[in-house]
């Protein structure tokens, strides 16, 4: 997903935070198993790193709705 994030807006944000929450979940985050523990890692950390782009521009990121957000890194969330 290629987004412009200096035109983000706050339905571009719930929607991206959506689709990382998603990507982090353990079964898509390994691929059932099919992803190396070095592809697991950089995907990881893609993920996580535009969850901290979204909260350097300014976008909240409930606890409530990115329970695999706050796992990874409790201080991207609220």
């Amino acid at each position: 997903m290629e987004i412009d994030t200096r035109y983000l807006t706050v339905g571009d944000a719930i929607r991206i935070t959506r689709h990382i929450e998603y990507s982090l979940e353990p079964e898509i985050l390994a691929q059932d198993g099919e992803r190396s523990e070095r592809e697991y890692m950089a995907e990881q950390t893609k993920l996580m790193g535009a969850a901290r782009e979204l909260k350097e521009k300014g976008f909240r990121i409930p606890r409530d709705v990115a329970p695999n957000i706050a796992s990874f890194n409790p201080s991207l969330v609220k």
